[in-house]
């Protein structure tokens, strides 16, 4: 089963970058499923949406918008981008920002004669898991040995 899509602060993905978040700067977590997602990211809910809103005082994650992934694949010209194969809406594609550490693998379909915009397709990075030494037994989240 595919992932969710991890946001934070409803504007940045960061599947694969949870590491870099700081449990006492998280605010509130909000689950998404289709039905209950926001109007401007319901395309993207049928994985589900895990919204993590950081603290005001909290440092963000380094992330790049789509047009600036889009120049770094040498991407020129008007193109639509496509993240875990769904395709994002002109809005979504200007408005979200994606963390590096989110991004698995890029594929670019250049524009042609027939299609005058290129395709952007971002598979997101997935989390890695976390590795206990053998025989440790976890109490409240921690490795005791």
């Amino acid at each position: 089963m595919p992932d969710p899509i991890y946001l934070l602060n409803s504007s940045i993905v960061i599947n694969g970058a949870l590491e870099y978040i700081v449990p006492n700067d998280i605010d509130r977590v909000v689950i998404h499923k289709t039905d209950t997602a926001p109007e401007a990211l319901h395309n993207l809910a049928s994985t589900g949406i895990v919204d993590i809103a950081l603290k005001k005082s909290s440092k963000s994650i380094k992330s790049k918008t789509f047009k600036q992934v889009a120049r770094q694949q040498k991407v020129r010209g008007p193109f639509r981008v496509v993240l875990n194969g769904q395709l994002l809406s002109a809005a979504q594609a200007t408005t979200l920002r994606i963390a590096p550490a989110a991004i698995g693998q890029v594929q670019v379909t250049p524009a042609t004669a027939d299609d005058p915009v290129a395709l952007l397709s971002i598979k997101l990075s997935r989390e890695k898991p976390i590795q206990h030494p053998p025989g440790a037994i976890m109490i409240r989240g921690m490795a005791v040995q």
